[in-house]
């Protein structure tokens, strides 16, 4: 019997898009998730709630507007280390239906946002329900 870590290694990230209903899901590390994996996971999963992206390399600012798009409940998201996430995705969060329901965000070791919007203040200031901005030492 294969388990579903099994799967998703075998075939890549596709499965991923085929499940309907997760709210929970965490892909830290991998390094080969891509912006369509990400966009694919928020059209079928609107009520995803936690998701870690930490070290998701490959994702860019197009996976956040997928996911503040389509997942308005998301209340949980780790983008840490990832460099290809700029100012643009934070944008993207406060303006999408998710983004003011956000109370814990990562978003260290994003290089492409200035560090002055990735300060405690400016994320509270722009996703007023913000109790957590590091998730991930």
């Amino acid at each position: 019997m294969l388990t579903r870590h099994a799967i998703v290694c075998a075939q890549g990230f596709e499965p991923l898009a085929r499940l309907r209903h997760l709210r929970i899901l965490d892909v830290c590390g991998a390094q080969r998730l891509t912006d369509e994996h990400v966009e694919a996971i928020a059209a079928a999963n609107a009520a995803l709630e936690e998701l870690n992206c930490t070290w998701c390399v490959q994702l860019t600012d197009a996976a956040v507007r997928a996911l503040a798009a389509g997942c308005a409940g998301l209340r949980w998201l780790s983008l840490h280390g990832i460099r290809g996430i700029s100012g643009g995705a934070l944008d993207a969060l406060e303006r999408g239906p998710g983004g003011p329901q956000l109370v814990a965000l990562d978003v260290n070791g994003c290089d492409g946002i200035p560090a002055e919007r990735r300060s405690k203040e400016s994320l509270r200031a722009l996703l007023p329900l913000l109790e957590q901005t590091v998730i991930h030492t």
